[in-house]
């Protein structure tokens, strides 16, 4: 995989979108959804056979959740063999402008690690960084619409079926589930699916500064003080953004009675709540990485968010939303 070269300066928007070229039926494209936030109504869908709410999009594949971002979404889409960074109106769906940033080796539904790993872009400083499981990760300039840089790493297969090995063999290596670039302090952690180890970038220039295998770990929950704190199967960790190495006094903290996390957590100043199986929110201490409370007691849990005075839930069957005003108690 490469990334596409791009003018330095923005050109005009084509009045013939490629997006909107003849749909193969064998391609199987997608849509992206927006739901109303009070009552769960859908507010608007784009893609599928049709384009929906935005016709040039007929066709198109989103490889993962957009970035909200002003009024924008940020997508990437794959359409004919080319993965394209999209920028959508948030409120109607509208296709504002897209460029190319890479030529996948195989198309998404050839290639089950991109078919299964999600791509969703970050944005800081002006620029935005889109991890495209394939290969290749692409810095772009939001203002001028260009490519920056683009950095390639050696792919590893995370479905290929492991050699069995005696007990006291080699941790396992990491199950990236969130291909998202965390970005902070001029720096990008990036943690491809098709990838071992944890990979840090210059934010401007894409020069690779680290790579770290981060074994048994499954993503960047934030980055504390200079720290990137990663979710793992069992336990939650800390590495030094100047150099990867560990943060914490212990190498890293178990989570209780061996429980596996749900989902991505919250980050709430000093702490990280994480929700773990069992329906219970565990809240640790990120200058410590100990343990400080255990919220027991809720509905069965995943990916938590806040909004409006809500906390935010959503796993494969359901987004459910609490009421933050009547908060549950802590063992």
């Amino acid at each position: 995989v490469e990334p596409i070269e791009a003018p330095s300066r923005a050109k005009p928007a084509e009045r013939a979108s490629p997006l909107a070229a003849f749909v193969d039926p064998s391609e199987m494209p997608n849509r992206l959804v927006a739901l109303e936030l009070g009552d769960g109504r859908t507010a608007w869908a784009a893609g599928g056979e049709h384009g929906g709410a935005e016709p040039k999009l007929a066709g198109a594949f989103f490889l993962g959740a957009p970035l909200p971002e002003a009024g924008r979404l940020y997508a990437m889409v794959e359409r004919r063999g080319v993965i394209w960074l999209a920028a959508l109106e948030a409120a109607t769906g509208r296709l504002l402008w897209h460029i190319p940033i890479a030529h996948p080796r195989d198309g998404v539904l050839q290639d089950p690690v991109r078919r299964l790993s999600g791509a969703s872009a970050s944005l800081a400083d002006g620029v935005i960084v889109c991890p495209t499981s394939a290969g290749v990760v692409v810095g772009v300039d939001a203002a001028t619409r260009s490519i920056l840089w683009g950095y390639a790493y050696r792919r590893t297969d995370p479905l290929a079926p492991k050699p069995a090995g005696p007990r006291d063999s080699p941790r396992p290596e990491s199950l990236w589930t969130d291909t998202s670039a965390t970005i902070a302090q001029g720096r990008v952690l990036v943690t491809p699916f098709d990838s071992d180890q944890l990979h840090c970038l210059d934010l401007f220039s894409g020069k690779p500064l680290w790579a770290t295998r981060a074994e048994a770990m499954l993503y960047v929950a934030c980055v504390h003080e200079g720290k990137a704190i990663l979710v793992g199967l069992r336990e939650v960790a800390a590495r030094r953004m100047e150099h990867g190495e560990p943060a914490w006094q212990a190498r890293a903290t178990p989570l209780p009675g061996k429980a596996v996390p749900a989902g991505r957590g919250l980050w709430r100043g000093d702490s990280y709540d994480l929700p773990i199986a069992g329906g219970r929110i565990v809240r640790i201490d990120l200058a410590t990485g100990r343990i400080a409370a255990t919220v027991p007691g809720l509905a069965e849990l995943g990916n938590l968010t806040a909004a409006d005075r809500c906390l935010i839930s959503q796993t494969a069957e359901a987004t459910t939303a609490f009421d933050l005003r009547v908060p549950p108690g802590a063992e």
